[in-house]
């Protein structure tokens, strides 16, 4: 999780809201143990519900950014649970690619 001297190196606020999950969780057992006797949907309700455990504790939080790229396959659960904007790291990827690359359209 990134906190402290790599949010400052970036200016990014000592009070923005940070929050990770758990480290005894079935996420964290499923990515750094490889635990895949862990069902998918107990990881994704355990994700949501770490997201909507910090979103009620911070009410006045209005967006999410996921840094840790295991998560993305999430938010769009997180997003539609919380009816918040979600942002991660493979969609900022997406994005900046779609900048440099930007499709074609066939317009015949």
């Amino acid at each position: 999780m990134l906190t402290g001297p790599y949010l400052e190196q970036v200016d990014v606020a000592a009070d923005t809201p940070v929050r990770g999950i758990n480290q005894d969780s079935g996420f964290i057992r499923w990515i750094r143990d490889n635990d895949r006797s862990i069902p998918f949907q107990a990881i994704r309700r355990e994700v949501v519900e770490a997201a909507r455990s910090f979103v009620d504790d911070r009410p006045d939080i209005g967006a999410l950014v996921l840094e840790c790229t295991n998560l993305a396959p999430f938010t769009a659960d997180i997003s539609d649970a919380l009816g918040l904007p979600v942002y991660d790291c493979v969609s900022l990827v997406n994005w900046f690619h779609a900048g440099l690359r930007p499709r074609r359209y066939n317009l015949r």
